[in-house]
């Protein structure tokens, strides 16, 4: 797994921890990983930034929206919103921001006619959130 750059560029503490994981988690893997990947919409108009970007050649694209915050942080979740408290923004909606980045990126992707059906899956990535605590506090239902 090759990795660009090597080392993150700043110091958002929730995506170093990401992409420190899996620099070790994927290391065996066939495939390219971006920080803070550009996507540009025709025109240049719309920009997108996706944190981390992985291109698994077995696996297709993964956009990973990462949100550094605690689950004391996410007051609840309903849809696509959360309410968040101690927080720099009073709300969220990391899902759809990640949808919208993927959305993005299928249409560059379909741009080139050697990786359209490409698959491309959004995920939210929360590295201080513990499973447990998400379960306990029922956002997983």
């Amino acid at each position: 797994m090759q990795f660009h750059p090597d080392e993150p560029f700043d110091h958002n503490l929730g995506q170093r921890a990401v992409w420190e994981k899996l620099k070790l988690a994927l290391a065996g893997l066939d495939g390219h990983a971006y920080y803070r990947f550009p996507v540009f919409q025709d025109g240049g108009f719309y920009r997108y930034e996706i944190d981390v970007l992985l291109a698994l050649r077995d696996h297709g694209v993964f956009a990973l929206e990462v949100k550094g915050c605690e689950i004391r942080n996410i007051a609840s979740i309903a849809g696509n919103a959360w309410t968040m408290v101690d927080w720099y923004t009073p709300t969220e909606a990391p899902g759809a921001q990640v949808d919208a980045q993927a959305f993005a990126l299928r249409g560059l992707l379909a741009t080139r006619p050697e990786l359209v059906g490409v698959r491309v899956h959004p995920r939210v990535v929360l590295p201080f959130v513990a499973r447990s605590d998400w379960v306990d506090r029922g956002f997983d239902l």
